[in-house]
């Protein structure tokens, strides 16, 4: 059966006037393969024999990426490539909160609602949700409840906005995600997880919670003003499109959207359990390790080198805040025992990570999955220490260290990734400036897009081998500081 790649390499032949054996030929392959092939009855091995017909047809970039695209849809079928495609741009489009958090909410007016109770036009249902979500973020107990679908992008926004400028604003959100486990189920359900990203990371009370249904027949263009906002003051009805809006300040409208709203929480689940502190992150993260038998994957821009520090040198670098923060005493020892320990480390498949951040950690002395304000920056001979230890530990065969290719995907800067085996895909984002912020997903159709994800990286051609990875991690280490390379003499006959 033709596929779109087969279509495109014939075409691609016939556009350059070759023959069948002489293309075969100058890529040194059977031109009996090369028929299968163009037939659809065969595929290329692997993606180095498809950028060999690339070079052979002197494809422009372009052209070749779309050969290796079409490659890639044939080998997995159009639905595992899109489900993986989607966790690519979700790591690919991580968006920082919107900038704005040291500006004040303005205290609480009067709000001088539309006449009639309805608006019209898209700017001017965007202007309504930004005064309505502002004025209740300026109150000092303020709740937003929102019933809305995160393609409603500037909605989006606004609740992020006043989430970085109000920290003790509550927001709770209910999403309906699709009921399939199907390939196109899990990259809307995925989609939903990335556009309600920077709300998570405001920093604020954020709650998004979900259950399963059909999107489109309830939240469509013939659906009549599907979406809800609830304020301590309004209820408010928008349309799907954002073109018009109802508003309700009669108090017994506003109980009955109450009710309709509370009823949908009791039936839906919470899509993540989100943490603000560092203790309260590694006190969930610790019955996560009692929970599931252990990390599977990590991903990070960094190679979690927290494995490898010891007590002494925690010791020199944590901020004296927190060691005097009881919360962090009780649960600090029992995270580096338990949660870092050795046999931890052994059942981890793979610890992915950029060269970028590897070189980041190694200038800055900051490891990204730790929020600055804990710890002072590692001395230069720390962090060739930890460099060290990972790569013996690596050449060992205890760790597994998986160095991704930058130019083909991306590890967030500030985005640490963990999948429990059988449980939960865990974030720890630590923007600069920005609390930490930690939280967990254990929704089915995300949980198994990222294990199918991280599981087909080493095939995918986008991630180094392990041979060239300890390669790269050597001659990191060969160009230590002079006066930290006590142990680079250890190097010379390894690997």
């Amino acid at each position: 059966m033709m596929s779109l790649f087969s279509e495109q390499l014939r075409g691609l032949i016939q556009e350059r006037g070759l023959k069948i054996y002489a293309f075969a030929a100058e890529c040194g392959t059977d031109r009996t393969l090369i028929h299968k092939i163009l037939k659809g009855d065969r595929l290329p091995a692997d993606r180095s024999v498809v950028e060999k017909f690339a070079s052979v047809l002197l494809l422009d970039p372009q052209e070749t990426e779309r050969l290796i695209r079409n490659y890639r849809i044939a080998k997995m079928g159009e639905g595992v490539y899109a489900r993986r495609r989607a966790v690519s741009e979700f790591f690919a489009n991580i968006d920082p909160p919107p900038a704005g958090g040291g500006v004040p909410i303005p205290q609480t007016q009067p709000l001088h609602l539309p006449s009639g109770g309805t608006v019209y036009g898209k700017l001017e249902v965007n202007r309504l949700i930004e005064t309505v979500l502002e004025d209740e973020a300026a109150r000092r107990n303020g709740r937003i409840q929102v019933l809305a679908q995160p393609e409603h992008a500037f909605l989006m926004e606004q609740l992020a906005l006043v989430g970085i400028r109000r920290e003790e604003l509550c927001i709770q959100h209910i999403i309906c995600l699709e009921n399939s486990l199907k390939e196109r189920s899990s990259v809307y359900n995925l989609n939903c997880l990335r556009r309600i990203m920077p709300v998570i990371a405001a920093g604020c009370r954020y709650s998004p919670r979900y259950y399963y249904d059909s999107v489109g027949s309830h939240f469509g263009n013939t659906c009549v003003m599907p979406y809800l906002i609830l304020t301590s003051r309004l209820a408010v009805a928008l349309s799907a499109d954002g073109s018009c809006a109802a508003v309700f300040d009669a108090p017994d409208y506003r109980e009955l959207y109450r009710r309709i709203f509370d009823g949908l929480l009791e039936k839906s689940f919470p899509l993540t359990r989100v943490f603000h502190t560092p203790a309260e992150q590694m006190g969930y993260y610790m019955r996560l390790c009692a929970d599931f038998e252990y990390i599977e994957y990590d991903f990070m821009p960094d190679p979690c080198i927290l494995f490898f520090a010891d007590r002494s040198m925690l010791r020199r670098s944590i901020s004296p805040a927190l060691t005097a923060d009881p919360a962090f005493l009780k649960a600090g020892p029992a995270y580096v025992k338990g949660a870092l320990g050795i046999n931890r480390m052994q059942h981890i498949r793979s610890i992915y990570f950029s060269q970028e951040g590897l070189e980041d950690f190694l200038a800055t002395g900051r490891i990204t999955e730790v929020p600055e304000e804990c710890y002072s920056p590692l001395s230069f001979s720390d962090r060739y220490l930890l460099l060290r230890r990972l790569y013996k530990a690596a050449l060992k065969g205890d760790y597994h260290p998986v160095l991704v290719d930058s130019q083909k995907i991306k590890i967030p800067k500030n985005l640490c990734s963990y999948f429990f085996h059988g449980g939960a895909v865990c974030f720890v984002y630590t923007a600069p400036g920005r609390n930490f912020t930690a939280f967990s997903v254990a929704e089915k159709s995300i949980f198994y897009a990222f294990q199918d994800f991280f599981s087909y990286l080493p095939e995918s051609g986008d991630t180094f081998s392990e041979k060239e990875t300890l390669s790269i991690l050597k001659s990191v280490l060969e160009r230590a500081p002079e006066k930290d390379a006590s142990e680079s003499h250890t190097f010379a006959g390894e690997g």
